[in-house]
């Protein structure tokens, strides 16, 4: 059973902040000690799995370290053999600290999730004053306009293609400023001046 499994090595007593005098830790009691309460189950399963069918183990989780520093996440991969002895098997793999790779995946994540919402926002903004433009080419096609009528549509465009201009500068101010090519418009003028 996932009982067996023995965790001994230098990194893991680094990993858990279990002290060295207390030895290894079977699997059971790394998972009710180490392993954050809501993972355990499926830790747990995971263990089973591989012990009762003979195949590999890999499994993520969380583990708290004894001494309550920030969680970690953890990265097992393994594979349980047959003890030395004759009876039960071990876990033979592999543990390795994962928690930055997890945090830059989901600061990657976060920003995919804000750049799809400013997507979505600037695709609004945009689509605002190209709605009265559209609007008032369909007038234009109108025979019998006063000319009032046609000073109306004019600025109406006028205003709408004006904001539309703005949204695109600052659309293109704001792509500069990502990509690192922004320059001071105020000293780029003043050096034209002399």
């Amino acid at each position: 059973e996932a009982d067996a499994a023995v965790w001994e090595n230098d990194r893991m007593y680094e990993i858990t902040g279990q002290p060295r005098d207390r030895g290894t830790l079977s699997a059971r009691e790394f998972l009710e000690t180490v392993v954050e309460p809501d993972d355990t189950e499926r830790l747990r399963d995971a263990l089973n799995a591989a012990v009762t069918a003979s195949q590999d183990l890999h499994a993520t989780f969380r583990i708290r370290t004894l001494q309550g520093d920030t969680p970690r996440v953890l990265e097992i991969s393994g594979r349980f053999l047959p003890h030395v002895s004759g009876h039960g098997r071990v876990l033979v793999g592999t543990m390795a600290d994962v928690t930055s790779r997890v945090s830059a995946e989901e600061a990657l994540r976060h920003a995919d999730r804000r750049k799809d919402v400013f997507l979505a926002t600037l695709a609004h903004e945009l689509r605002n004053p190209l709605v009265p433009i559209v609007n008032a080419a369909h007038l234009l096609r109108q025979t019998g306009l006063s000319r009032s009528q046609l000073d109306w549509l004019q600025g109406l465009v006028e205003r709408h293609a004006t904001h539309l201009t703005h949204l695109i500068d600052e659309l293109l101010d704001l792509s500069r400023i990502t990509t690192g090519k922004v320059t001071d418009r105020k000293s780029t003028r003043l050096n034209s001046s002399h």
